[in-house]
């Protein structure tokens, strides 16, 4: 049964790698990081085109469903309710098609930022490694790299949703009277504005000290393991694990104290959401029975108000993401800018390393895989190879 059930699932892998065809659409390509870190995304083109328009089109109809069912059953017409389940199965399958549109820029975004950072380390000269700390360095470059994901998931499938949703609704509501229109547009403003003061100022005061002392903590980490391998008696101590515990405490500390600090401000938000429902609410029924508004279409517009704004309250939130993910971003863009430079070469122009051959006037030096007698089991002496080139004419000769 177990055989069985692992044939099944090699099968099923093997099936959507032919379905979805990753190869064909997606690739790694060269960033070049002393430009905006937005031409990794704006680079591919065709897919967030892709995406953002098939999004707007779908949380548009999600937000005003309820306003039009409400007129369906009003007016009666059952062939009107077929055409928006018909409608409504269109909307899935454009949703579908962002999601995969999406997911191939999101693999290119991510997989580029690694490898592209992975091969600047790699080529930069020697002397700058030493005088910088490789826990730090491999913490920036997953951070960095992750963070392009969760900007595009949160722009959008957080934030591009709301703003479709509030503006469609904004003006969805002038089909039935201007000052419910107004009204509506500014109570949402004005929840806005205090979402995302409280968020942004919140997010701006402990981004960066979140980014500090995760950086220590992996720091010591990954420089305490690496070493270890070496020579465990001056690494292995007391001290180290005193130190990663207060580290450890001191990350603890300021996370826990900055979702109190963003909890505190989603509390105030709902509390001005609930406000403005009262309000609107207010409206609608000066409306019904004033018999602007029948029952029908005000039980409408609060609901498609509710059902199409209500994540409003977490726009705070979700531009907070963004400016996390941003920050983390522009951290290792700035770190690489700052790290070192390449002053002679290192890699083959072509990604296929040659045979080795003999060149006049050319001193050529190849080593594959190369032993250390020190302990074959420690992996941080795995898979070192030479490949140099040097001029016979060159003075200095001596490369260790």
């Amino acid at each position: 049964m177990r055989d069985r059930l692992k044939q099944f699932s090699d099968s099923y892998y093997r099936f959507w790698l032919r379905v979805a065809n990753i190869p064909e659409k997606a690739s790694i390509f060269t960033i070049d990081f002393n430009k905006s870190w937005l031409n990794v995304i704006l680079a591919q083109k065709i897919y967030p085109l892709i995406t953002i328009t098939c999004l707007i089109i779908t949380h548009t109809f999600y937000a005003l469903y309820p306003m039009y069912i409400t007129d369906i059953i009003e007016n009666g017409n059952w062939s009107h309710f077929v055409y928006l389940i018909l409608f409504w199965a269109f909307v899935i399958l454009l949703e579908h098609l962002a999601q995969y549109s999406a997911a191939l820029m999101e693999v290119q975004c991510i997989n580029s930022v690694l490898y592209n950072s992975f091969t600047h380390f790699l080529t930069v000269d020697p002397l700058y490694h030493t005088l910088k700390s490789t826990g730090k360095l491999f913490s920036k470059i997953t951070r960095c790299a992750r963070a392009y994901e969760n900007f595009l998931d949160t722009a959008l499938w957080e934030l591009l949703p709301i703003v479709v949703s509030v503006a469609a609704v904004v003006i969805s509501f002038l089909k039935y009277d201007v000052t419910l229109s107004v009204a509506a547009l500014c109570l949402l403003m004005l929840i806005v504005i205090i979402n995302i003061f409280l968020n942004i100022f919140t997010s701006a005061t402990f981004e960066k000290r979140l980014i500090s002392v995760d950086d220590e903590l992996k720091s010591l980490g990954i420089e305490s393991l690496t070493q270890v391998q070496l020579i465990r008696s001056s690494f292995a101590t007391n001290e180290i694990t005193n130190l990663a515990h207060e580290k450890a405490s001191n990350l603890m500390y300021t996370e826990g104290t900055a979702w109190l600090a963003f909890a505190t401000s989603a509390t105030i938000s709902r509390l001005a959401y609930l406000a403005s429902v009262f309000i609107l609410g207010w409206i609608v029924f000066s409306g019904m029975v004033s018999g602007t508004f029948s029952i029908i279409t005000g039980s409408g517009i609060l609901l498609t108000y509710i059902n199409g704004t209500y994540e409003i309250i977490a726009v705070g939130r979700r531009l907070r993401k963004l400016l996390r993910a941003t920050t983390r971003i522009n951290d290792l863009y700035s770190f690489i800018q700052m790290f070192g430079k390449q002053t002679f070469p290192v890699l083959s122009p072509s990604k296929v390393q040659p045979l080795l051959s003999f060149k006049e006037g050319v001193i050529t030096v190849e080593g594959k895989n190369i032993f250390f007698n020190y302990n074959q089991q420690a992996k941080i002496f795995d898979g070192h190879s030479l490949y140099i080139e040097i001029p016979e004419t060159q003075s200095n000769k001596l490369y260790g």
